[in-house]
Parts: structure tokens; sequence; C-alpha cells
């Protein structure tokens, strides 16, 4: 087997051969596959790893500052002199953060697979046109102060992803490119949108817990609040990827809290029915701030971002204002003193999905904790709607016991969900937890009022097993006929005469 440092050698030697005319190739290559881990170098030759790396430095060979460069290249023989039976992605631009998460989510939604990754962040030294004159690898130093002097940290990304037919790589293209741009503007303004919610830090704690590393900016702007009109958002201060030509659209989304505002909350928070394409596919958090400008005028200040991974492991108590409001209103002291039944309030606020936390004011959450710390770990099916603070969408959790979950569970429970709102449904998401109780959290599209404890029967009949409905079919009726399990169980005679001996040895009959 040839190691990893002899194949690189032996694959500079020939890219030598192979452009003796720039010398640059040569250095280029060595850096740009020195990452490539052994399984992948083991599965290719050294002349097709060249000359998928020619061909990305061809592509990228010239590239004006700022520019970002996709294409989609399919090898062709005859062309090419070379063949290889899938196409691949290349990408030369300026490093950013998110970048490589932000461009697999975009070949995900063209439903395109992928098979490997080069990725490697490289010197770059340019002449006055363009042209690639020296490479390097990026070296800590360069990290931390930028090298200037014509060179920049540039990211090459090589990605082999399926055969694509024309009109497949043009889409890949396009949607590849998009979302390299908005990962751009994200991070491009990452710091002024920050800097804008640490100015309003004081009207709430919340908003400095968010600047403090928990929130990933990806958008803001201001928005005029005429009374009785509709928000004016103000152009010039759009920010990340509301600064894109056409994001910000006819109305705000999510719709702007009037009620919140009325009521004198100074910070609204809400989920966007957008999707962001920049870090992960998840829907944006959209934090509102109600304040006045320096003219006294009312304004709501918005920022769209994605929560901080690690608000997901942090106690809803250590969350500024959120804690201290679920603290009084759950009676929830602080001295250390843990009662049984306080200690199942925790650990069911603890458990609670955190972008529901915290669009929930304190009153609602404090009686959805207490519904749920009602079910005391019983073997039963329960469904809880909770609405989102603006817009037709709702939260549906369906609390079922632990016993019965399956691989399949979260789509049956959420196909239930959706048949009974008569909506379609989103974000299906399972939890599992120390309780006897497990949790599928289902979002409704377009909720309206309907008879949860029907749709929580409904639940309780398709995921209990035919074993343990003909079970508590006997406890009910006392000693049954099969036709009484028949009918109270749904299943068929015959099936109930078949399996009859099995039950009686079991003792269940």
């Amino acid at each position: 087997m040839t190691t990893g440092s002899s194949l690189i050698g032996h694959i500079t030697e020939l890219a030598h051969s192979r452009c003796p005319d720039d010398p640059a190739f040569a250095g280029f290559v060595g850096d740009y596959l020195e990452d490539l881990p052994d399984l992948d170098r083991d599965e290719r030759s050294a002349g097709d790893l060249l000359e998928a790396a020619w061909a990305h430095y061809e592509f990228g060979r010239v590239r004006n500052p700022g520019d970002t460069r996709v294409t989609v290249f399919t090898p062709d023989p005859r062309r090419d002199g070379w063949n290889w039976d899938r196409s691949f992605l290349f990408i030369v631009t300026d490093d950013r953060p998110f970048l490589v998460d932000s461009v697999r989510m975009a070949l995900e939604r063209c439903g395109v697979s992928t098979y490997l990754l080069v990725h490697p962040m490289l010197a770059v030294t340019r002449d006055d046109a363009g042209r690639i004159t020296h490479t390097s690898a990026v070296t800590p130093q360069m990290l931390a102060t930028p090298p200037g002097g014509g060179t920049t940290i540039e990211a090459w990304t090589q990605i082999e992803i399926d055969l694509c037919s024309p009109e497949l790589a043009e889409r890949v293209a396009d949607e590849v490119r998009a979302a390299v741009e908005a990962v751009q503007r994200a991070v491009d303004d990452f710091a002024p949108m920050r800097e804008r919610m640490a100015g309003l830090a004081d009207l709430d704690p919340l908003l400095a817990w968010f600047v403090d590393g928990q929130f990933v900016f990806l958008g803001a702007v201001t928005c005029d609040l005429p009374d009785g009109g509709e928000p004016v958002p103000r152009l010039e201060s759009a920010l990340g990827q509301l600064a894109a030509p056409g994001a910000l659209g006819d109305r705000p989304d999510p719709p702007i809290d009037v009620d919140a505002r009325r009521a004198g909350q100074v910070v609204s928070v809400a989920r966007s029915a957008a999707t962001a394409t920049v870090h992960r596919a998840a829907r944006m958090t959209v934090v509102t701030v109600f304040t006045t400008d320096a003219h006294g005028a009312p304004i709501a200040e918005r920022f769209h971002g994605l929560l901080a991974s690690t608000v997901y492991r942090k106690s809803v108590l250590d969350i500024p204002s959120v804690g201290d409001r679920a603290r009084a209103k759950l009676d929830l002291g602080t001295d250390g003193v843990a009662t049984h039944a306080t200690r199942s309030i925790r650990n069911v606020l603890e458990s609670l999905p955190r972008d529901l936390v915290l669009e929930l004011d304190a009153d609602p959450l404090a009686d959805l904790v207490m519904a749920i710390v009602g079910l005391q770990e019983r073997q039963i099916v329960r469904a809880f709607a909770v609405p989102e603070p603006v817009g037709t969408a709702a939260t549906v959790l369906v609390y079922l016991p632990r016993s019965r979950f399956t691989a399949a569970l979260a789509d049956q429970v959420a196909a239930l969900v959706s048949e009974a709102y008569e909506s379609p449904v989103r974000d299906v998401e399972s939890w599992v937890g120390s309780s006897s109780l497990a949790r599928i959290t289902v979002t409704v599209i377009d909720a309206r009022p309907i008879d949860l404890d029907a749709l929580s029967e409904r639940i309780d009949a398709a995921t209990t097993a035919w074993i343990d409905r003909i079970a508590a079919a006997v406890r009910r009726a006392g000693q049954p006929s099969r036709t009484e399990i028949a009918r109270k169980t749904g299943l068929s005679h015959s099936t109930i005469s078949a399996i009859s001996a099995d039950l009686l040895a079991e003792g269940v009959l």
C-alpha cells in the first residue's frame, strides 16, 4: 500500500510533467491533497487524483478578489483525456465559516449524493490579472493575521457527486452559488448585526445572552411601526441575508407580534416559516425588539438567525428573563431544596424544545409544564397543542409510552396529526429521555382548534400492538368471548382464533 506522503510526492512529480510551464501547479497539488483521507486515496489512482486536481486548478487559476467561482465538471475522454463515472463540484472562493455545511445543504436540496470531499484552505498569491503565481498551506499565524501583499486565504472545495445531466449540473451550480453568497452576506455582516443587538442589550438581559454566543446572526433589519399600519422595513438598514435583493419580501416573516408590543413586551421571539440555507437546515429564529428611534418614533429591530447549538444543552432556568419567569411561575426556588414535585416540574421544563420555551410567555409555559407533569408517568397517550406567537402554525407535542417507540413511530404520529388538522406538517422530531413516556413533536402549518382528546385516542389505537389491545379488552370485559375481543380490538375472528392458544399459554387470556 502506498503511504500518503509517498503518494503525494508521486502526484507532485506527475504534476511537473503534466504542466511544466506552470510551476505553481506542482506546489498547489501537494497542499490541495494533503488532508485527503487514506481510504479515499486508496480508492483512486494517482492519475485520477491528479486529473481532478488539475481540472479544479485550471478552473480557479484566474479569479478576481471577492469572486465566487462555481461549476459542475464531468470529465469527457475526448475533451479531457480521462473518464470518471461521477461529476465533480468545484468551488473557489474566499474562505468563510459555515461554507461546507451550507454547500452540503444545497446539494441535499438538489437531491444529489456526495462521495468525496476535498476542502483545503490555501494561501493563494495572484498577480494583477488575478492569475495564480504561488500557493501554500495556511498557517495558524495567517489565520490570526491576514497575509496581505496580494495573498489571500481561499477555500478550494471539490465534491465528488452523482453523475449530472447538463440540466441538473446547471441547477446544482446555481443552488451552490446562491448558498455561498448567502454565507458571505451573513459572515461579512455578522459583527454589525451583533453590535446592533448589543446596543439594545440594556432593554432585556436575554439580548445580552444572545449576543454572548447563543445566536447565529444571519440577517437584521429595522422596521418602522406606523400607528395602525403595516410595518415598513428600512431598506438601508438591512444586513446579512436580508440585504439581498428581494429578501425582505412584501411582509415580514414571521409577522410582527403587535399584541406583544401593545402589552408592553420589549422582546418577542418567534420562528420564521423559512428554513435557513446557512449552517444548518432548521427554521430560523427571529428576535424582535420593540423600541424607538432617535426621533422617538416606534420601531422594531429584527434579527434573523439560528439558536446556537449550545442553547439546546443549557438549562432553561439559566436563560436570562426566561428562566426567572419560569422559576417564579412554577414556584421553583433557588435554595437547592427539591421535593418530588419540584423535580418532576424541572424535568419536564428542561425536556421541552428550547424554541418553544423561548416563544412562550410565562403563564402558558407554566400551564403546559403542569399539564405534562399531570401525566405522572402513566402509560397513556396525550396530545398538547401550542400556537406559535404569530401566524397560523402550532406545535403539537404527543406523549406516549416509551415502550411503543420504534423508528417508524414519528412518521406514523405525524401522519395522524396532519390528518386530524387537515394541514401539512413539518419539523417532526422525537425525544426519548429517562421518563417512561416518549415525545413526538410536530409543527402544524395551518392549525385550527380540534378535539385533542379524540386525536390522542386515535394515536393510542394506532400505536398499540395487537396483543396489548387484546389484553386491554380482557381487562375491560372480564371474560369476553372471541366476538367481544374482535369488536373491541378490530381484529378478525380468524385472527383471534389463530392466536388464542399462544395468548392462553402466555397468560394474557
